[in-house]
């Protein structure tokens, strides 16, 4: 395909004024960024460089919630300078109506979209998991960890001098069911095993239906209502798994299935795909948009 030459011309006014457009936002994410990165670390040790380069690994992610805006103002800029040049006119005069330049520069948003969704987007996730490993290895409250498998949900939690590892087949409607407790001193010595059909998690206190417990020595006993112990409630178990611009296209496909398998809400995860899947669409008709507000 060859290219006439209005066409690559058009091609470098909106790439240059969306860079440029790109670059202010960088500078602004940075500036906003690094302030809360300093106020989190403000009581600890750390070396100023630490703050920095989590801020550098957080950027990108923060940059593509807000693309449809920057293309927007892009494309505004780029009509403006057009116009204040004249080569609107000019454009005209050749032939060339405001439909034809919409439709170059919304099928350069459009590549670019789908470069972003593939590239940049998978690129940013990576250095949000970066980031929030980093970052969570200084928060104070570090005790629990979560995961998602096809053998259902996986957390370790740590309190009052005990570990305890907990597997779910299924989460639904602040319920845990068909669980498994394997309980750990800080030297990971076993101490005892729980199992329960179902646990209600409203609260950081537990409350679990038949529960079975067997100590270190074998023994078996059976409490219709237990109260269990923990870092967490409702609200804290979701937001394990809530985090989900850490993941890339991929890994989020394979979290979908794995929160069909345990009976989980998929909502926040398609949700999530849709946002990426949509920006190339998304990008185009902002460009859509400063056409009709220029005609």
């Amino acid at each position: 395909m060859i290219f006439k030459t209005y066409q690559i011309y058009l091609g470098k006014i909106f790439t240059s004024t969306l860079l440029k457009t790109f670059f202010v936002f960088l500078s602004l994410a940075f500036i906003l960024n690094i302030f809360e990165e300093i106020n989190f670390f403000k009581d600890l040790n750390v070396s100023i460089t630490i703050p920095i380069f989590l801020t550098f690994l957080n950027i990108p992610s923060i940059l593509f919630d807000i693309f449809p805006f920057m293309f927007l103002i892009a494309a505004q800029f780029a009509f403006i300078k057009l116009m204040d040049q004249n080569e609107i006119i000019v454009l005209k005069n050749f032939g060339l109506d405001n439909l034809r330049i919409i439709k170059i520069l919304s099928f350069l948003s459009f590549l670019i979209g789908l470069i972003i969704i593939t590239i940049y987007y998978n690129f940013s996730s990576s250095l949000k998991y970066s980031y929030l490993n980093l970052k969570n290895s200084y928060a104070k409250d570090n005790k629990y960890l979560a995961v998602i498998t096809e053998n259902g949900i996986w957390i370790k939690d740590e309190i009052g001098g005990n570990i305890n590892i907990i597997n779910a087949n299924r989460f639904n409607n602040k319920k845990l069911y068909d669980v498994d407790i394997i309980q750990f001193d800080k030297k990971f010595n076993y101490k005892k095993n729980i199992i329960s059909k179902e646990i209600l998690i409203k609260d950081k206190s537990w409350l679990m239906t038949n529960a079975q417990i067997s100590n270190l020595k074998g023994q078996l006993q059976n409490i219709t209502n237990f109260n269990f112990e923990t870092n967490l409630n409702y609200i804290d178990v979701n937001s394990l798994f809530s985090n989900l611009s850490s993941l890339n296209i991929f890994e989020l496909n394979e979290l979908r299935k794995k929160y069909e398998i345990i009976n989980y809400s998929s909502t926040e995860v398609n949700s999530a795909l849709q946002k990426i899947n949509i920006i190339p669409i998304l990008l185009n008709n902002n460009d859509c948009l400063i056409s009709h507000y220029n005609d």
